[in-house]
């Protein structure tokens, strides 16, 4: 038995195993940037062979801080929440921090009653915002009052480019729309969402920018409201498919909605891809086990969700780090529900042109 397996070992006894000060063993615990990489790896060797485990209490303790963050969500889909929340608890725990998931319900008065008991009375160090609660002012007002650092994932508004992270919907929309024009389509609906959310005004942006890029026109009788929810694509699609002249293309700013379009599709038996072309967006599971599959967009969300957590923490540490980026790529994933429609195109052209033969 070693003298340091006598009793429990000490940040002390992990320095001296080390070689290194305490203050250098303290920053590794704290995973701090300012460390070589040669003098972390022997600092986390030492506490592997010793058996040694950071106290928490006097952690805390020591810096003043719970080492706790709390991300608070409202009516937020299980997938989005999901992807957010497995990046946020990997890089938290990296940074030996933990997460609590704080869901906001009720009246605007209850919810910042709510956060303001959590931030008090269990000293929560920072906190993470989802939409649409990132377009809730007061509440954002509130964490400033209380010196309590946050994040707002996509906010709509008030960007200062150290408290949001962003993602790159325009670009994406611009792109599936653009798909849709390629594959033949003139009429292309659009479906928005819920309209406190950035992305509503994103994706429609992107859509109207690949019509106008194409010369074709933005007719606002085929943009009609959603609210992100399955039953809105619904009334959506019967709304579009009842106009006189019916699109052959609609593009929904999320699967849910896109969803309850092919629902609806189908009761009419109108056959997509072959008499309309569907898409969505999220890249949900959903996306993929609809039929036919959901041309979509999947966004980087634990990425996001990477950026949030690290960028966070920086400001919770007051390390000055400017080095992430500012708006992040998203992909499209094409299915076949809006696959076919130009082959369709291409067969009634030819048909055509053997019958004036």
């Amino acid at each position: 038995m070693t003298e340091f397996e006598s009793a429990k070992a000490t940040i002390n006894d992990v320095a001296s195993h080390a070689g290194v000060s305490k203050k250098t063993v303290s920053r590794v615990i704290n995973n701090e940037l300012n460390v070589r990489p040669e003098t972390r790896e022997r600092v986390q060797k030492a506490m592997a062979e010793l058996n040694y485990y950071p106290n928490l209490s006097a952690r805390s303790l020591a810096s003043k801080r719970s080492y706790l963050v709390a991300m608070l969500y409202f009516d937020v889909g299980a997938y989005y929440l999901h992807q957010l929340q497995g990046g946020m608890l990997d890089h938290f725990s990296m940074r030996n921090y933990s997460l609590l998931m704080q869901p906001c319900e009720g009246s605007p008065e209850q919810i910042l009653a709510l956060v303001e008991h959590k931030a008090r009375y269990m000293n929560i160090d920072g906190f993470v915002l989802v939409p649409p609660l990132v377009c809730m002012s007061p509440l954002t007002s509130l964490l400033k009052r209380l010196g309590k650092p946050y994040i707002r994932i996509t906010p709509r508004e008030e960007y200062d480019g150290f408290s949001e992270v962003l993602c790159d919907d325009e670009q994406a929309s611009y792109e599936l729309t653009t798909h849709l024009i390629q594959q033949g389509h003139k009429t292309i609906a659009f479906v928005r969402g819920n309209p406190e959310c950035l992305s509503t005004i994103t994706r429609y942006e992107g859509y109207k920018r690949a019509l106008l890029s194409h010369g074709l026109p933005v007719d606002e009788q085929y943009v009609v409201a959603g609210t992100y929810e399955f039953s809105s694509g619904v009334v959506a699609a019967k709304t579009l498919l009842q106009r006189p002249v019916r699109p052959t293309a609609i593009f929904c700013s999320n699967d849910d909605m896109a969803a309850g379009v092919l629902s609806v599709a189908h009761e009419l038996n109108i056959a997509v891809p072959q008499a309309l072309a569907v898409a969505g967006y999220d890249d949900s599971p959903l996306a993929k086990q609809s039929w036919p599959g959901l041309t979509s967009v999947k966004q980087p969300n634990r990425r996001m969700a990477e950026i949030a957590a690290n960028k966070l923490i920086d400001k919770i540490e007051k390390i000055d780090n400017t080095d992430y980026p500012q708006n992040i790529a998203c992909e499209v994933i094409y299915r076949n529900s809006t696959e076919g429609w130009q082959a369709k195109l291409e067969a009634v052209a030819g048909s055509k042109t053997e019958e004036g033969v």
